[in-house]
């Protein structure tokens, strides 16, 4: 009778009106609300490329990988980048699966970094900055 007089002004208006929640069934367990299909797809995962033959030759530095435990991969799949130490090459299976070599420190210089794909490897070549006999391709901290 008090909100009937008061209106919005009443001292119980706060517990009178409709909840717009869903009703509790009493069940202590949570419960599915809804369904939405996701607006983005997810990330693929770049997985780390850890077998691979190195070769050091007089001018340049060879990166020998295997297709055999990654999958078949595009021409167009293969992307390279370098720095004056580092090297990142990402390749993307048919799968669409992401495979990716990152080496952050590299034993010395290099000028350039490209690749080679063959049927059942890719080779990266590394031009070297100076023709320094390398002991190894990373660096040890």
């Amino acid at each position: 009778e008090n909100i009937a007089q008061k209106g919005n002004n009443a001292y119980y208006y706060a517990h009178a009106h409709k909840i717009d929640a869903p009703v509790w069934d009493g069940h202590a367990e949570p419960r599915l609300l809804k369904k939405q299909a996701s607006s983005e797809a997810p990330a693929p995962v770049k997985r780390p490329i850890s077998k691979y033959a190195w070769n050091d030759e007089k001018d340049k530095v060879k990166i020998y990988i295997s297709l055999d435990s990654i999958g078949e991969v595009a021409d167009d799949a293969v992307t390279i980048e370098n720095t004056e130490n580092s090297l990142t090459l990402v390749m993307i299976t048919s799968t669409g699966a992401s495979h990716q070599l990152l080496i952050t420190k590299l034993y010395d210089n290099i000028t350039a970094a490209t690749f080679r794909k063959k049927p059942d490897k890719v080779i990266v070549t590394l031009k070297k900055a100076s023709s320094f006999s390398w002991h190894d391709l990373k660096k040890k901290d």
